[in-house]
């Protein structure tokens, strides 16, 4: 694995962080399917081989004292082959089921010295081996402070799409799993 990058404060109200790396692997687990004289067999083997390459970034701007945004995403690329002499069954479960591409953006908002609103957005690529598709969903919460130490916050997840898929479990006789969207209330007491 190899990895260089960059981190700043350019200002006292902004930072950021850049990257790229580059991984080799060799020897990662397969399903082979190998003939003996009994039939036709499965056997666990270090059968595949690749390269993963790619860049990270994210920053951070305080917009005014009470507001923050934060936006990141990074780029992913994969290239992974089946060494001579075998034969992957399970679909090069191996290599991931990563996604091309992620960007995210957040809002931090402190509208009050009681009230705070959160708004994340984020998009995501689709999956490379496993078959789940690329989506967009967002996050909400809004937390109000009743009392010294204490905070009711209101929650949503994916708000977007009733329901997306986010890694593909079928190559191992699982059915698909699915993220659907989410409500909930938080009280949080601090002594």
């Amino acid at each position: 694995a190899m990895e260089v990058g960059w981190r700043a404060h350019p200002s006292p109200r902004a930072s950021f962080s850049i990257s790229s790396y580059f991984n080799l692997y060799d020897d990662l687990r397969t399903q082979d399917l190998v003939n003996t004289p009994s039939g036709p067999m499965v056997l666990t083997a270090n059968g595949l081989k690749g390269q993963t390459w790619g860049v990270e970034a994210w920053g951070k701007y305080e917009v005014m004292k009470n507001w923050r945004i934060s936006v990141g995403g990074d780029v992913l690329h994969k290239s992974f082959t089946v060494k001579p002499g075998h034969v992957d069954i399970s679909g090069m479960e191996a290599a991931g089921q990563d996604p091309s591409y992620q960007a995210q953006i957040r809002s931090e908002l402190t509208l009050t010295s009681w009230l705070e609103v959160d708004l994340d957005t984020r998009t995501v690529g689709r999956a490379d081996y496993g078959g789940a598709l690329a989506y967009t969903e967002g996050d909400a919460r809004a937390a109000i402070r009743i009392a010294r130490g204490v905070e009711l916050a209101l929650d949503g997840r994916n708000l977007f799409n009733p329901r997306h898929l986010e890694a593909n479990q079928s190559f191992e006789s699982l059915p698909p799993r699915y993220i659907g969207r989410s409500f909930f209330a938080q009280l949080r007491v601090g002594f």
